[in-house]
């Protein structure tokens, strides 16, 4: 039982004992003196249960909690002089507690305790406590000194909570970070390197970079031109649809490179899908249906065409599945919807990279004219008239018309070149000294003179008019290739008789001569004949046909005289007289394998050329002399490299 001594009792004010102890107790004691003076209310008082000559009154009390925030086990006390049941309710932080006290006593007799547990609340300081007693009945004095009834509540702390975000009130312990409900939103924090909400490059550049170039202050500044600001910069000068626009001269554009162009000057590069130029005041005229876009890319992709803004009117795109490299350019066109007058040009990406050199528009009525020298040979352009771009041309010589024409021979066009002049077979047939030919090159040749290179399978080579005379079995060819391939020896035509053929498995390189042998069909007398490549590429300098049963010659020839001049003296074979006129050696052992092949305009020729060093034994030597005259003796060579001659004439 609280003893009165422990209370507080100042007459005419409101007595509030807050205490907070060890146990964190808060103690209101709602008793004030004298009975007229308000009773328990701490903020606003009605009557209490006082001297009512034996009637029922009310009561009631309200105050603001002083203690602090947290939560609380909550009791009353209630001493009360008089008799009679009390109904009483508290309110606490918005919860409502009923019950009824009621007095053992009457009138002076006795000052009875009554005592209640309210439960546990949390409650924060301020919240507002209520208490309300009804239709009390009480005995007491009348006049001054009359003893009233006084109330006591106490709250005792179960352990204080921390701060309630969301109830509306920035509490100790909150703020805009951990309780922007009720606190609000955090400022923006200038130098945490993030461009916050409400920072911007005027008031945090440090977060937000310099403010860009201000459009409309009359001022062209860095960073704007004509395409972003013609207000400050004036409109973008028009630019000609018909004329090449280069691509790197655009107005605008967003996710493109410049890179240095292998046709010179700049072209854009790493540009793909969503990227795009723009090019400003592009003047169409009377109209536009057709472009034309000079293009690389080692994927597939596409370029849009959209007039007057990225999300404009689409008219026409080109596209592209490779061109076989990011520098491998060729030119691509496209029809495009009719476009007249003047529009701002989009470029837009689609699919894969393709790099873009320049693009041109044109009406299909009035087409764009080939430009000459920019390595593409375009529709108006031929050999004729631009050489430069699309090659030399072919001979366009016509047959039969008494002319023999560049490109015409012997061999292609006899009623206008004539007949060929006879070639003997058993000389050194130079092979670049062709009738006629098809796929084939002729290059310069290592053992002199000019031989065919860059002739590979389908490839020919014609002779006209060839002299077997009365029969020839063997051909040697003298052939270099680093590659395999052959060559087939056909009669009087591409697809007429095969006499046999040649082939190489390769020589060791393209000047790495070899002379090669194989047996023919036997053939005899004046014939056409051709030399068609198969397989792989096979270079030529030069073919002789011989025959392997050839009789040696048995008449000796004594030091002077054979019919046409022939001798040997000290090593050296002497020919003739005469220089410049052409001949033909040919050295074959007895058994008719040919050794060598010489064709000469020399007067004398060392043995040396013709026979193999350290090879004794016995030749027969063949001089062709001019209109197919033959000439053959019989060299006897000697262990010690001496060499006797024997002749016969035929």
């Amino acid at each position: 039982m609280l003893s009165k001594a422990r209370y507080f009792r100042i007459p005419q004010i409101l007595v509030l004992l807050a205490t907070l102890c060890t146990a964190a107790e808060v103690i209101i004691d709602g008793r004030s003196g004298p009975h007229r003076q308000g009773g328990a209310s701490m903020v606003k008082w009605d009557r209490r249960v006082v001297w009512c000559g034996h009637k029922w009154c009310d009561g009631w009390a309200e105050w603001k909690f002083p203690g602090p925030s947290g939560t609380y086990k909550v009791s009353f006390e209630l001493e009360a002089k008089g008799f009679g049941a009390c109904p009483w309710t508290w309110t606490i932080a918005g919860k409502s507690v009923s019950g009824e006290s009621r007095q053992a006593c009457h009138c002076d007799r006795c000052w009875p305790l009554y005592r209640q547990d309210l439960g546990t609340f949390t409650i924060n300081n301020g919240d507002i406590c209520k208490w309300y007693a009804k239709n009390s009945f009480a005995c007491g004095i009348d006049g001054p000194g009359s003893y009233a009834a006084w109330t006591v509540i106490k709250f005792v702390s179960t352990g204080p909570t921390g701060p309630e975000c969301g109830n509306g009130s920035c509490e100790n312990g909150e703020d805009c970070s951990n309780c922007p409900n009720d606190c609000g939103e955090c400022g923006p924090q200038c130098g945490n390197g993030e461009c916050e909400s409400g920072e911007d490059c005027s008031n945090c550049p440090n977060d937000c970079g310099e403010c860009a170039a201000e459009c409309g202050n009359g001022e062209c500044e860095s960073g704007e031109g004509c395409a972003s600001c013609p207000e400050d910069c004036g409109e973008c000068p028009a630019i000609d649809a018909f004329s090449k626009i280069n691509a790197v001269d655009y107005s605008d554009q967003s996710g493109t490179q410049k890179e240095s162009g292998s046709e010179g000057g700049e072209s854009i590069g790493y540009a793909a899908a969503g990227d795009w130029l723009l090019f400003k005041n592009v003047d169409f005229g009377d109209g536009a249906n057709k472009v034309d876009a000079r293009v690389a890319t080692a994927e597939s992709g596409g370029i849009d065409f959209v007039l007057d803004g990225r999300n404009g009117t689409k008219v026409g795109s080109i596209s592209s599945s490779g061109t076989g490299g990011w520098t491998t350019w060729k030119t691509v066109s496209a029809s495009l919807d009719k476009v007249t007058g003047k529009h701002d040009l989009y470029l837009q990406w689609t699919g894969g990279s393709v790099n873009l050199y320049w693009i041109q528009f044109s009406s299909e009525d009035d087409p764009v004219q080939p430009q000459c020298g920019n390595g593409s040979c375009e529709d108006g352009e031929d050999c004729g008239n631009c050489e430069q771009d699309c090659g030399p041309c072919e001979t366009t010589a016509e047959c039969g018309n008494s002319e023999c024409e560049d490109g015409e021979t012997c061999g292609s066009c006899p009623d206008d070149c004539g007949e060929c002049e006879t070639v003997d077979a058993f000389s050194e047939i130079k092979a670049a000294d062709y009738a006629n030919q098809s796929g084939t090159e002729k290059e310069a040749c290592s053992e002199g003179g000019e031989s065919i290179g860059f002739a590979a399978d389908g490839d020919w080579i014609q002779f006209a008019n060839v002299d077997f005379g009365d029969g020839a079995n063997t051909v040697d060819a003298r052939i270099a290739s680093a590659e395999s391939g052959g060559i087939d020896f056909m009669l009087d035509a591409l697809d007429g008789t095969k006499l046999g053929s040649v082939s190489t498995s390769g020589t060791g390189g393209w000047e790495a001569w070899e002379t090669v042998s194989a047996d023919i069909e036997n053939t005899t007398g004046t014939h056409d004949l051709y030399l068609k490549w198969t397989g792989e590429s096979v270079n030529l300098n030069w073919i002789a046909f011989g025959h392997a049963d050839a009789t040696p010659v048995t008449a000796r020839m004594s030091e002077g005289n054979g019919r046409r001049g022939l001798r040997l003296d000290g090593g050296t074979v002497y020919l003739s007289n005469r220089k410049g006129t052409h001949r033909t050696l040919l050295l074959h052992r007895l058994n008719g394998e040919r050794v060598s092949v010489l064709r000469t305009s020399a007067a004398a020729v060392p043995v040396g050329m013709l026979l193999p060093r350290q090879s004794p034994g016995l030749y027969v030597l063949t001089v062709v002399h001019p209109g197919n005259v033959r000439e053959s003796v019989r060299l006897i060579a000697g262990e010690a490299g001496s060499v006797a001659m024997e002749s016969a004439g035929r």
